[in-house]
């Protein structure tokens, strides 16, 4: 069984540069798209990915709070929550790893990016 990402991702374009960007590298890992805080926190009632990819800047709830919500319960505590937000500031960095973030990216501009930080990625996922 392949390993499972939930991308949680508002943008349909870095979304899609993700995915092609796996299966450029050849991971056939299952990925579920959450689009907002709330459907990602929903997405994790049933059964728990692999790994979670976050982006903080998130419609209906940021993602630093989902990763807050995430930590805070017994189910989902223990879960590899990858952020990738386009805002490379040190300070959200900071504090996304003091919330429990395992690793912290800042999305690429070129699909390039992708396919590094899809190498990346592999580290995360067992």
């Amino acid at each position: 069984m392949p390993p499972s990402i939930l991308l949680v991702e508002d943008s349909r374009s870095d979304a899609m540069m993700f995915r092609e960007a796996l299966e450029e590298r050849g991971l056939d890992w299952a990925i579920r798209r959450a689009t907002d805080g709330p459907s990602a926190l929903a997405a994790l009632e049933g059964e728990p990915p692999d790994l979670v990819v976050l982006d903080l800047s998130l419609p209906g709830m940021r993602g630093d709070e989902v990763l807050k919500r995430v930590r805070a319960r017994k189910e989902t505590a223990a879960l590899r929550v990858v952020i990738l937000t386009g805002s490379p500031n040190p300070r959200e960095e900071r504090r996304c790893r003091r919330l429990g973030a395992t690793d912290f990216f800042v999305k690429p501009h070129l699909p390039d990016g992708y396919l590094e930080l899809a190498d990346q990625l592999r580290a995360h996922v067992r």
